[in-house]
């Protein structure tokens, strides 16, 4: 996604919706996009089992590699996120399990 593609949608020139979004979210257009791809990979690596691949195309992101290098850049351990969702995953299921014979 090119800032060029997004400001034609609203009729802006790139510099006016880059200062507008600075304006709003106190971080660049890239920064931003950056920002939800990140959050995007970080919830699919806690809530599926797709291959990292996946999950770095599902995320806009062009490799694994630039996946692993943009959460360690951020402090995120890819193997550490999938655990934690894997934990939460097996906790909510057992939850289920005891709900359902109450």
């Amino acid at each position: 996604i090119k800032i060029q593609d997004v400001s034609k949608v609203f009729y802006l020139s790139p510099r006016q919706l880059d200062r507008i979004i600075i304006k709003g979210f106190r971080m660049s257009f890239y920064q931003y996009l950056t920002n939800l791809r990140m959050n995007m990979a970080i919830r699919l690596l806690k809530q599926t089992e797709d291959t990292i691949t996946d999950i770095a195309e599902k995320s806009g992101f062009s490799s694994y590699q630039h996946l692993y290098r943009v959460l360690k850049r951020n402090g995120c351990d890819m193997s550490r996120l999938r655990d934690i969702g894997n934990q939460a995953a097996v906790w909510v299921r057992i939850e289920t399990a005891k709900n359902k014979w109450k």
